[in-house]
């Protein structure tokens, strides 16, 4: 696991600033300010929640749900033969797992179970 930054703060001719290491590695900063205390918390209050990796609260999505989306995004380009099958196919686990994919991650046990059941 990667250290959790902190950013570093460094002095300016009027003041302090911040420096941290945003997304691709890129060098970023922010200066101005009057104390290292003013820079600390700015940095804990809006750059820190975006590198924590902490995503925001989503509505849980069903099997069902996720599978429409897909074949939806899936079908583009493709014969409609070809999305219909999958459809048919994909039928058997969503009638199996009325899941969300979150309770899904949860039951591999359950999942193995059903995949040992089906017909060659």
């Amino acid at each position: 696991m990667p250290a959790e930054q902190r950013g570093s703060i460094f002095r300016t001719r009027t003041g302090y600033g911040i420096r941290w290491y945003g997304p691709g590695k890129t060098r970023r900063q922010k200066s101005g300010f009057a104390t290292k205390r003013e820079a600390r918390r700015w940095w804990e209050a809006e750059v820190r929640p975006g590198l924590t990796g902490v995503e925001p609260e989503r509505e849980p999505v069903t099997l069902s749900a996720f599978v429409d989306q897909y074949l939806d995004r899936h079908a583009v380009g493709r014969e409609p033969v070809t999305i219909k099958a999958l459809r048919e196919r994909l039928n058997y686990a969503t009638k199996a797992f009325p899941w969300t994919l979150d309770e899904l991650e949860t039951r591999p046990d359950e999942i193995a179970e059903w995949i040992r059941a089906l017909p060659e």
